[in-house]
This record gives C-alpha cells, sequence and structure tokens, in this order.
C-alpha cells in the first residue's frame, strides 16, 4: 500500500528535510550525482510540504512579505504630486501682466 503525502512528510526528518533542500538548491545529491530533472521536482514538492507542516510562513521557501497597499500609496503619492504642481504653476494674467 502507497504512503500518502502526510505520511511521507511525517517521515522527514529537519537532517533529510536539509540534505534535500540542499539537493535542490545545487541541483546534485550528497555523494555528488546529478539530480535528474524529475528528481528536482519531487524533491522540491518534498521541501515545501515539509516546510508547510514544520515552519512558519515567513521561513518557508519562497516566501514573500505582504507588499503594502499599493494602490491607496499610489493615490496619495499622485495628489500630492498634483498638489506640489499646482503650487508651482504660474498662471498667465496674474500679477505680473
Amino acid at each position: 500500500m502507497a504512503a500518502s503525502i502526510s505520511e511521507l512528510i511525517d517521515g522527514i526528518d529537519s537532517a533529510l528535510y536539509a540534505r534535500l533542500k540542499t539537493a535542490v538548491e545545487i541541483g546534485r545529491w550528497p555523494n555528488g550525482e546529478a539530480l535528474r530533472q524529475d528528481q528536482r521536482e519531487h524533491a522540491l514538492q518534498l521541501v515545501i510540504a515539509w516546510e508547510r507542516q514544520h515552519m512558519p510562513p515567513h521561513a518557508r521557501t519562497g516566501y514573500l512579505p505582504p507588499r503594502p497597499d499599493v494602490s491607496a500609496a499610489s493615490l496619495e503619492l499622485k495628489a500630492r504630486r498634483k498638489k506640489e504642481a499646482d503650487a508651482n504653476s504660474f498662471e498667465p494674467g496674474g500679477e505680473d501682466a
């Protein structure tokens, strides 16, 4: 009977996880043999699955921190630039005309 992915992940200790992660990173097994593409893909899937069960999100492979609300920051910057441009604009027919 085949083991479930959860059972497989439960069988990976931190030392094996480290070896798998290094193998994925450098493309070679600890004995120096090159990983085949399918081995690399499967090892990466195991690394990601192990991290999901054992690590906080910020420590996982591929983690990107949350971005600030770009749309609000962009609108604020546009408003500030418009205000500065309006303050520095010259209107013909004003006091100098």
